[in-house]
């Protein structure tokens, strides 16, 4: 792969092609091994998949709690969905915070 665009363009394309554990994984490998990437720091894996972590009934409850507001502080149904696991790489991906 010659530029970061085109392993992005990779990773969309596989993303919706691949498993999510085999694409966490393929990706992170490959950021890992490129050279102008080795500065990235990977989010951990309790972060994209905290179902594997937190118990169910923790994740249950947490949904629950997060969908009860009144009208007063009624926030779009865009900021309370669940992010997919491609959003959050690339939330991390665009964050200059996680460059060191």
């Amino acid at each position: 792969m010659e530029s970061f665009e085109d392993v992005l363009a990779l990773a969309a394309y596989a993303h919706d092609r691949v498993n999510p554990y085999l694409f966490s994984y393929a990706l992170s490998v490959a950021l890992l091994h490129r050279p102008d990437t080795k500065k990235i720091q990977l989010p951990p894996l309790y972060e994209i998949f905290p179902d594997k972590y937190v118990e169910k009934d923790v994740l249950r409850t947490a949904r629950k709690v997060s969908k009860v507001y009144t009208e007063e502080n009624r926030v779009s149904s865009l900021k309370l969905r669940q992010k997919s696991n491609w959003e959050i790489w690339c939330g991390y991906l665009s964050n200059p915070y996680y460059f060191n």
